[in-house]
């Protein structure tokens, strides 16, 4: 099947062809994870800080792991640091202040799944 770029350059009347050489997995949320998420949030930051989840249409090399190993659970954690213009640009900058933030999470998560 082609892909949406070759459906419109194919609708100009131009040919071309797609050589893929690498595919990202789209995210595989574990519901369970994203409950455990929202507790740590909550906990650590306040009920505040929680907003409902998101979908998007992005894919994340993380996602490789639960792909090749289905028993892992996987969850996903946004920490407000208005990234631009956007995750894995080279030219990405962030609020550094939400790093401690991430921190918190982090070491909340460990200790709530791990005791």
């Amino acid at each position: 099947m082609a892909g949406i770029n070759l459906v419109i350059l194919y609708s100009f009347g131009a040919e071309a062809v797609e050589n893929i050489l690498h595919r990202t997995p789209a995210s595989i949320i574990t519901p369970e994870v994203t409950d455990i998420i929202a507790e740590v949030i909550k906990e650590e930051l306040g009920s505040q800080a929680l907003i409902p989840p998101i979908t998007t249409a992005g894919g994340e090399d993380f996602f490789w792991y639960p792909k090749e190993k289905p028993e892992l659970k996987t969850g996903f954690i946004a920490l407000g640091e208005d990234a631009q213009p956007g995750l894995h640009d080279p030219n990405m900058h962030f609020d550094h202040s939400a790093l401690p933030n991430g921190v918190k999470l982090h070491v909340g998560l460990v200790k709530k799944i791990l005791g």
